[in-house]
């Protein structure tokens, strides 16, 4: 079921910022876009809410267990190549190359984070 990042509130330091801005990328929840450089980068619905959910956890470690039990509310596929599938998506598309890590890091054997040493502004409610 979608939109379930918005249900995390509690657990996780989800919602209480509408728009996240890291350098050239904004990623606006109200109007579930993502822009790079003000231009306007499309992104299914999976994609865009594990690209939030990092944003809005800078730092945190994620394993990909964790990112799938989120984003999928705990619908278990079988592994989690999926997830390594969306994050390399997101990366291709915000010309994050794995060997730069610029926006998602990768945490070896474990999982993912955001890089929490990038300036940033956020907008919230």
């Amino acid at each position: 079921q979608m939109g379930s990042i918005l249900n995390l509130e509690n657990e996780f330091d989800i919602g209480d910022t509408d728009v996240i801005q890291v350098g050239a990328l904004k990623i606006d929840l109200v109007q579930r876009i993502v822009l790079l450089n003000d231009n306007e980068v499309r992104f299914s619905n999976i994609e865009f809410e594990i690209l939030y959910l990092l944003a809005s956890n800078p730092g945190r470690v994620f394993t990909t267990e964790q990112i799938n039990n989120i984003v999928w509310n705990g619908a278990y596929f079988g592994d989690y190549a999926t997830v390594t599938g969306h994050i390399s998506s997101i990366r291709q598309k915000i010309g994050n190359s794995p060997s730069r890590q610029v926006y998602i890091q990768t945490i070896r054997s474990i999982g993912y984070r955001f890089n929490k040493n990038l300036k940033r502004t956020a907008k919230g409610n």
